[in-house]
């Protein structure tokens, strides 16, 4: 989905506010990585494309992950997003406002192996990359785990009774950045967030029964002052105080674009008078059999009940518009916009006459095991046909072992993502997509683009 300039009219939202130029753009999103292609790639390729033409954007995450300068690094390495448009996570965010030494050296004498006056079990380091320590009267009191890469993890710490006490994270760079405690039944109860330079600026307290957060308290390091989010949905409150925060810096009235479903709700709490918001629908509304008249999928409910309180809603298609319309009513805040396309060109290369490809999320939506079983009834009349999948994805253990249950080992596999959608195209003799339902499958377009022909199910 490709916001033109004409489009960032904005949806009839004026360019020009105040005599102000409006240039802040900013897409929210659950969480980013680097193995994804679909709705990431969607808001990869907008952000870089509305960069490009002078808006200042950003990408917003909203979970936890302790690298995502390594993800920005690599996006930009890749030619995936342009660099002038940061990551911007709430959790980082909060991190570096409480960040106050210039000059901070990780503590690294937690990150040894070798602990004094402990008694250690190390036949596991090399396997496992973990160690267990005893103390002198044989209490196990501490666990530690390496990452691949060297740095240590986390460690455990336990109680008398063995019962773990706490989990200590540490990132990539060896700072220690959460800290997790849990009751004698190994209940979640508190996880405490700290700078690098060792404050903890974030204090989030679990109803142990329910496993979600009950109250939240946001540390203001300069101010000596802290904020309470609770006790009615606290994670909540406390993405919605971010998001007015990161509008308000703006100095102007910036527009949030939603592209995450299940982030509705934190859309439609943000101050109208901040910011414009605009929610996005990357996919079919229905559930199954997919189709109009069938019920709505969860996941959108909220925001087709409530979309009239927003300042626009963007679908992919005019027959998808067609339908929310006639079922939920024209509030005149409705667009088309259709996914954008890569800038895919043929270049040439030799087709694989035996080279069968899909690509996209190892889902359950995606049906790839239908792909899977009709390959097998074709395998033996023609001996020379392979199959290859590229995605990445929760079905992927499910997939494989479908292979190998179905003596498929030499003719199908699993290659993983690709950031060489174009000449995967290019290169197969057709594509297939088994997907249950799709929004606007870009899968099919791009290969077209390739000169590739696309055997679909009719989704």
């Amino acid at each position: 989905m490709l916001l033109s300039l004409e489009s960032l009219n904005l949806f009839g939202i004026p360019k020009n506010i105040g005599g102000l130029k409006m240039k802040h753009v900013f897409m929210l999103i659950n969480d980013i990585d680097v193995g994804r292609g679909g709705l990431t790639r969607v808001m990869l390729e907008r952000a870089s494309y509305l960069s490009e033409k002078g808006y200042k954007c950003a990408l917003l995450t909203i979970d936890y992950k302790d690298r995502y300068d390594l993800i920005h690094k690599e996006l930009v390495e890749t030619n995936r997003l342009s660099e002038n448009v940061p990551i911007l996570n709430v959790y980082d965010y909060y991190s570096q406002k409480n960040t106050i030494k210039d000059t901070i050296e990780p503590d690294l004498s937690v990150q040894k192996i070798e602990e004094d006056n402990y008694y250690m079990q190390l036949n596991q380091l090399s396997s496992h990359r973990h160690v267990r320590y005893f103390d002198e009267n044989g209490k196990y009191v501490m666990y530690k785990r390496w990452h691949p890469n060297g740095h240590l993890e986390f460690l455990d710490l336990f109680r008398e009774d063995r019962t773990r006490k706490c989990k200590i994270e540490f990132d990539h760079k060896k700072f220690k950045r959460r800290t997790i405690f849990f009751d004698p039944l190994g209940r979640k109860k508190q996880e405490l967030y700290h700078t690098p330079d060792g404050f903890t600026y974030l204090n989030v307290d679990f109803n142990v029964e329910t496993g979600k957060p009950q109250m939240i308290f946001l540390f203001h390091r300069n101010k000596k002052e802290v904020t309470h989010f609770g006790t009615s949905n606290p994670m909540l409150q406390f993405h919605k105080y971010w998001l007015e925060e990161l509008a308000k810096e703006t100095g102007e009235k910036p527009v949030i674009i939603n592209d995450g479903i299940f982030l509705t709700h934190t859309l439609l709490a943000v101050d109208p008078n901040l910011a414009y918001r605009v929610a996005t629908i990357h996919t079919n509304h229905f559930d199954s059999p997919y189709t109009e008249g069938a019920p709505l999928r969860k996941s959108h409910e909220h925001l087709l009940h409530n979309y009239d309180k927003l300042d626009a809603i963007v679908f992919l298609t005019k027959k998808q518009r067609k339908m929310v319309l006639k079922q939920f009513g024209n509030y005149n805040n409705d667009y088309v916009i259709p996914n954008a396309l890569s800038n895919l060109t043929p270049t040439g290369i030799r087709k694989d006459y035996n080279k069968i490809s899909i690509v996209g999320r190892l889902d359950p939506n995606k049906n790839i095991q239908d792909a899977i079983l009709s390959f097998k009834l074709i395998k033996d009349r023609h001996p020379n046909a392979k199959l290859y999948i590229y995605g990445e994805g929760k079905e992927k253990d499910a997939l494989l072992e479908l292979i190998k249950n179905e003596g498929l080992e030499d003719r199908v596999f699993l290659q993983g993502y690709t950031n060489e959608v174009g000449k995967v195209f290019e290169e197969s003799l057709f594509t297939l997509v088994t997907s249950k339902f799709e929004g606007f499958c870009l899968v099919i377009t791009e290969s077209m683009m390739m000169k590739t022909p696309v055997i679909s199910y009719d989704c």
